[in-house]
Parts: structure tokens; C-alpha cells; sequence
């Protein structure tokens, strides 16, 4: 910790950004040597991707086959942009953490982002939980495919 304290910010910048990159670099080959696509006998060899054609009456548009698949990725997509958000919140939040340099009232202004970001991701965590419960008490009450068996 007396390492950290004795350098200067742009040391501590640059230390941060070697970190990053290293650790990006190790986690390629994890990345890169994923399991391959499974080919279908009789077929095109897959690349990973849905053939559009097949799928959706050569539209180019995916069909949504019914309500639940339909709230179900709207809930997905907003969930993946809350994920976002509470992403950005948490590094901005530890920026403004690192950089206060003993300035209480940067220092009170993170911590108050930190636990309002943790917070709301609970509430979000929570409300996901209970829309499942909902929707899926609704869709089995009307006798509909959840998807789910």
C-alpha cells in the first residue's frame, strides 16, 4: 500500500492500464479457443449464427414465436443495459475513490455512488425475480408454453 501512495497519478494511471491490458491479453486464448460450432449432417457448415433465411420466411427479421419470447427478451435487453449502467456507476465510483486524495467530500460522494449502485442492483436483481414469478404464474394460469419444463 506505501508503493501505491508514494506514486504519482499518472504512475498509478499507466500501472492500471498494464494491468488491463495483461489481463486482457491472458484471457484471449480463453476466448479464442472456445469449442467450435457443431455442424449439421447435410448442411452448410454453421459459422455460429442462425440461418435468417430458414427462420424467419426470408424476411431477414427474426420471428418472435409468442408473447413470453417477446417479454422475455425486452426484459433481457433492459436488464443488459442496467448491467451497463451499474458497470459505469461502479468504475466511476472507484475513480472518484482513487483520485480524492483525502478530499472527505469526493470521498463521501463515491461511497454514496457505490452503495446507491449496489442498491439499485439489488432492487433490479429483486424485481427480475419477481417478474419471473408473475409471468410465469400468467402464462402457465392460460395454459401458454413458458419455454420452461
Amino acid at each position: 500500500m506505501r508503493i501505491l501512495n508514494s506514486m504519482s497519478l499518472t504512475e498509478k494511471l499507466r500501472l492500471g492500464l498494464i494491468t488491463v491490458a495483461v489481463t486482457s491479453l491472458l484471457l484471449v486464448p480463453v476466448i479464442a479457443f472456445a469449442d467450435p460450432p457443431t455442424e449439421k449432417k447435410d448442411s452448410k457448415p454453421s459459422i455460429g449464427l442462425l440461418d435468417v433465411g430458414t427462420h424467419s420466411g426470408e424476411s431477414g427479421v427474426a420471428r418472435v414465436s409468442g408473447l413470453s419470447t417477446l417479454t422475455g427478451n425486452i426484459i433481457n435487453s433492459v436488464l443488459g443495459l442496467v448491467g451497463v449502467v451499474f458497470f459505469v456507476l461502479m468504475i466511476y465510483a472507484g475513480f472518484l475513490w482513487m483520485t480524492a486524495r483525502g478530499n472527505e467530500e469526493q470521498f463521501g460522494k463515491a461511497k454514496n455512488i457505490f452503495a446507491t449502485s449496489i442498491i439499485g442492483m439489488l432492487i433490479v436483481i429483486g424485481a427480475y425475480y419477481i417478474l419471473d414469478f408473475v409471468f410465469e404464474a400468467i402464462y402457465t394460469g392460460i395454459g401458454a408454453d413458458t419455454g420452461t419444463d
